[in-house]
């Protein structure tokens, strides 16, 4: 985990954006009459349930940290989920994977090009396929030590549905065969290995994705996940950038579509997943064979080493029969940093939505209707994430400092932002495009006020991670306890006549495990960030933190009716990076890899786990700590081996 290449250089005081939260004095709020008396402003803030910007500048700064109440309120959460499960539905088919044999998805392997590509470049022979940034020289480097060939690097090409040309998309793959106990995902037979993960990546920038960016955020990662990071549509893939965040090198293309961010690249990286996810999770009678992808030549790369269900699950009497022959994910975490850090909470939302369906017990005519329409998309399995990382992401519009910046947007002009800050706001990636959006709505003479504010509100909470929580942690579990815990289901019901004492061993199991079958959110923030100012971090983590806590409520009131009753909790942390007041606070500096967490008094963290074994780490060793421990899962009490 390192630096953002693709992000833009900021300088140690972020020059031109307006001060953090807690730097704001009383000369940063010149007056509130022009804000209070903007029409528009107040009928999207009262569509958003969020409090104005009126007041002291103690007042402002409350106002900024007090989240809306569709957020918090259970009933007005609930409506909501249920308006965006509908809306997805209808556009199922946007994240459709149009896989066949002159669509893709193509593998492409990049071993030679990225050699051929460093030695020129760098003067440096790489010998391990994919490469990782070396902390002190800031050079490419051989992953883990190692001097032969550890990781392929391929480049994808794929379509979505409708789609008249390709998509791009890195596919990094170990090539070692993981070790035994790798994963939580049990099995009956001793000794069976269990698969490296799938990491989900998404990318900083609207310049698009290099492979260096992947280097320099996984590292050593790289050795142990399988890694799919698409560049967005109408945005560049390449190995290195040039100074200007440019793809200039030998495989410079550009995935189809146009850039519109935290919109369409949502649905472009559920897209990719599912052409991935299909293809290594076919699984034949006996229980999994190994992924094949076709190359652009007419041969085939099999990929074997994914994390999957076990043989022994999948010819399960018990069980096995009610998965057989579905297109059932691998083990999957997300990684997302700066505007994908917002894509990849936005994505797990949409999933949330999609499983909310594919879930239900319920036969009524509605519910029916949309499991056909998401199968007739190709989507027959849940999107399960066992655990998220992100960093430096602006997560929300309505609340913190980004509140300040929609303020502007919504009213054309601004109280707080000096003009030289408007300006750097258009450098953020992703702002000068929603800036553009809400623009044209407010300019647009063909609309009344009301109905301005409507599409305005409407927008933002469609690219605002902090609503719809409740549909996150629909998505966000850890997928081999669940998986587990069906398992014992299925055996409890199938001994229920011939064995009542295994069936209640087994129905009691079942309960622990997926009472334990949490999903995990690491949230990484600069404390020196304006760009990205932790006030994000904190209120989504905050928020999603709140829902984990109402969930737990839910499940311990007897006959609960909550939808929330039926999710799982998140184990959450949220943690600012800093250790000296240098540039290591920063996300978008090459030294934040280097900075470490600090107090919880200093940074404010929000948490739902014992946040002190995290702290006075760097991010790699953090990341390390938290894949192995809270990714996988807490050890569970139950009434036999897990």
């Amino acid at each position: 985990m390192a630096s953002l290449p693709s992000c833009g250089e900021k300088s140690a005081d972020n020059e031109g954006y307006i001060p953090k939260l807690s730097e704001l004095t009383k000369e940063d709020v010149l007056t509130e009459s022009a804000i209070s008396g903007d029409s528009l402003w107040n009928k999207v803030i009262a569509l958003l349930e969020v409090p104005g910007l009126t007041g002291t500048q103690a007042d402002v700064i409350t106002s900024l940290g007090t989240p809306s109440t569709l957020a918090t309120d259970t009933t007005k959460a609930t409506a909501a989920a249920a308006a965006k499960v509908s809306a997805v539905v209808a556009t199922a088919t946007e994240q459709q994977c149009d896989a066949s044999a002159t669509n893709g998805p193509f593998l492409t392997d990049l071993t030679s090009t990225i050699a051929s590509g460093i030695q020129q470049k760098y003067n440096i022979t790489i010998a391990t396929g994919g490469f990782k940034f070396d902390a002190t020289t800031g050079a490419p480097t051989n992953l883990g030590g190692q001097t032969a060939l550890t990781t392929k690097v391929y480049l994808m090409s794929y379509k979505l549905k409708n789609d008249t040309d390709f998509r791009y998309a890195f596919l990094s793959v170990p090539q070692a065969t993981p070790a035994a106990l790798t994963l939580a995902v049990k099995t009956e037979s001793a000794g069976t290995t269990y698969g490296y993960p799938l990491t989900l990546y998404a990318h900083a920038s609207t310049s698009g994705v290099s492979y260096g960016e992947i280097a320099k955020v996984a590292g050593d990662l790289q050795l142990g996940h399988i890694i799919l990071a698409p560049a967005f549509p109408g945005e560049k893939i390449c190995i290195s950038p040039d100074d200007n965040n440019a793809c200039t090198d030998d495989i410079g293309k550009t995935s189809v579509g146009t850039s519109k961010p935290y919109q369409n690249d949502v649905t472009d990286l559920l897209g990719a997943y599912e052409c991935v996810r299909t293809k290594l999770t076919t699984f034949a009678s006996t229980g999994g064979t190994s992924g094949k992808f076709a190359t652009t030549t007419g041969s085939e790369v099999s990929i074997g080493n994914y994390a999957k269900i076990s043989t022994d699950m999948l010819n399960s009497g018990t069980y096995g029969t009610t998965i057989q022959g579905l297109s059932i994910q691998p083990l999957t975490y997300t990684i997302g940093l700066g505007r994908g850090a917002n894509v990849v909470a936005l994505a797990q939302q949409r999933a949330g939505a999609i499983n909310s369906v594919l879930s239900s017990t319920a036969t009524d005519e509605a519910t029916t209707a949309a499991k056909t329409a998401l199968n007739s998309a190709g989507i027959q399995a849940p999107e399960t994430f066992s655990c998220a990382i992100s960093a430096g992401g602006n997560y929300t519009l309505a609340h913190g400092k980004n509140k300040v910046y929609l303020n502007y947007w919504v009213a054309g002009y601004s109280d707080f932002i000096p003009a030289a800050s408007q300006q750097a706001l258009e450098a953020i990636p992703g702002f000068k495009e929603i800036h553009a959006t809400i623009a044209a709505i407010r300019d647009d003479a063909s609309k009344d006020e009301a109905t301005k504010a409507d599409e305005i509100a409407a927008y933002v909470k469609s690219i605002d991670s902090s609503f719809l929580m409740s549909l996150y942690h629909g998505s966000v579990a850890n997928w081999g306890k669940m998986y587990r815990a069906k398992y014992y289901a299925g055996a409890a019901e199938a001994q229920a006549s011939s064995n009542p004492t295994a069936a209640a061993a087994a129905a009691s199991t079942a309960a622990k495990t997926l009472a334990a079958a949490q999903g995990a959110g690491l949230v990484l923030n600069g404390t020196l960030d304006k760009v990205a100012d932790i006030s994000n971090s904190l209120i989504f983590t905050g928020i999603g933190a709140g829902v984990t806590a109402a969930i737990a409520t839910e499940k311990g009131t007897t006959d609960s009716t909550s939808p929330l009753a039926s999710l799982g909790g998140v184990n959450w942390l949220s943690l600012g990076i800093n250790e000296d007041g240098s540039d290591n606070g920063h996300v978008s500096d090459v030294s934040f890899m280097t900075g470490k967490a600090i107090s919880k008094d200093l940074t404010k963290m929000t948490t739902t786990v014992d946040e002190a074994s995290y702290l006075d780490k760097t991010p790699n060793e953090i990341i390390t700590s938290w894949l192995a421990n809270e990714c996988q899962g807490k050890a569970i009490n139950s009434d036999a081996v897990n």
